[in-house]
């Protein structure tokens, strides 16, 4: 069967930037700027269609591999900015600091 096409978005918020590549399977995400405060943590999320948001995980590296198969295009990512160890709920509960759609290449 053929490839999925690779999807890559860029969140770009300013001084912060998350580059993200995903092929089907592995999402890898590069982070330039800042790391997170302390007793803060980056979480990632994604957006589908029904405006949900759903937590991939937290950044904490310059590079991050998350493996998920949720994700097309179209979907959004969004960083947010949360207490150490992530948002205490289902949802984000800090600033949204950078969003971009995932579009194919």
């Amino acid at each position: 069967p053929p490839q999925p096409a690779e999807l890559v978005a860029r969140l770009d918020g300013g001084a912060l930037v998350f580059e993200a590549r995903f092929d089907g399977a592995m999402l890898d995400i590069e982070r330039r700027g800042p790391a997170a405060g302390a007793g803060q943590d980056y979480q990632l999320w994604a957006i589908g269609e029904d405006g949900v948001p759903r937590s991939l995980g937290l950044l904490r590296g310059d590079h991050e591999a998350l493996a998920t198969d949720a994700l097309g295009p179209g979907v959004t990512l969004a960083v947010s900015l949360e207490p150490e160890g992530g948002s205490p709920g289902d949802l984000p509960t800090g600033p949204v600091l950078a969003a971009a759609p995932l579009t194919s290449l």
